[in-house]
């Protein structure tokens, strides 16, 4: 069982495979009448769905991962302090903890935002935040980071567009019957 345990740092992948199947299959009843689309056409279709599902999902982690920060923060400020936060208190750490997430991916990967969010996962995956209800800093880490992400980024990629494909590339021109081959000649007899 132990070989089995990092499954579930991947477990998400299989989402990307029920997504792309699912659009895939819509895509499919839409442009059957059309059918057959040449090859190439069906290919580039496939990588600008890929793509663009891909990004969407990538752009949703990005904007998600102050959020996330900011839950780990509260939960040990929460923790230390032994008693629930006030919503004034949990506003003030979730604005802190944003502004200062911003800033550390603004300097330490530029340009920060986006692109920096990518470049600080697969080069580290580990930030000190301050914990903005006093003075000290906490250490977060994601559970992906460096290889694992770059694994999980690049499986959702390929798995996007090869269940995206399994379903549309039936569209295209009827593949060419093979060559029969020839008839050997029979004994005269």
């Amino acid at each position: 069982m132990a070989p089995l345990a990092p499954i579930m740092y991947v477990l998400g992948l299989f989402f990307f495979l029920l997504i792309a199947l699912l659009i895939g299959a819509v895509t499919y009843r839409i442009a059957l009448p059309a059918s057959p689309i040449p090859r190439g056409r069906l290919l580039a279709l496939t990588g600008v769905v890929a793509l663009a599902l891909w990004s969407a999902t990538m752009a949703k982690e990005y904007l998600h991962f102050p959020n996330l920060v900011a839950e780990f923060v509260r939960n040990a400020v929460r923790n230390a302090a032994k008693e629930p936060l006030t919503p004034e208190a949990k506003h003030t750490i979730d604005e802190g903890v944003r502004k200062a997430v911003a800033a550390y991916l603004k300097g330490n990967y530029p340009p920060g935002g986006f692109v920096g969010y990518m470049r600080w996962s697969l080069a580290s995956g580990e930030m000190e935040v301050p914990r903005v209800a006093n003075s000290s800093t906490i250490h977060f880490m994601t559970t992906q980071r460096h290889f694992w992400w770059a694994f999980r980024v690049v499986m959702s990629l390929i798995f996007t567009a090869g269940a995206f494909a399994s379903q549309v590339l039936p569209l295209g021109p009827p593949a060419p019957a093979p060559p029969e081959a020839p008839e050997a000649e029979q004994p005269k007899a």
